[in-house]
């Protein structure tokens, strides 16, 4: 998984909104993440301040068996219904 990803979701953002931040569309956020191209240098700072981190940390793969805290997970999923 590249970092821009990684970065995304630990700060519990969507593609959507990232978009929205950057005023392009999702398509290219996809691109981003998956390594096909890669943002500027603007676009990147302005990331990189939205998700709360460094830029150094949007940059490149993480590292194998990096987990993604399951607290960021649950921010991108909403809230969970009332058990039943």
């Amino acid at each position: 998984m590249k970092k821009l990803k990684y970065a995304r979701i630990v700060a519990g953002k969507t593609m959507r909104e990232s978009a929205f931040l950057l005023g392009v569309t999702e398509g290219p956020i996809v691109r981003w993440e998956c390594g096909a191209t890669s943002p500027s240098l603007d676009q990147a700072v302005a990331l990189a301040a939205f998700y709360g981190c460094p830029l150094v940390d949007l940059v490149g793969d993480v590292p194998p068996g990096t987990s993604i805290p399951i607290e960021a997970l649950s921010r991108m999923r909403g809230p969970r219904p009332p058990a039943a």
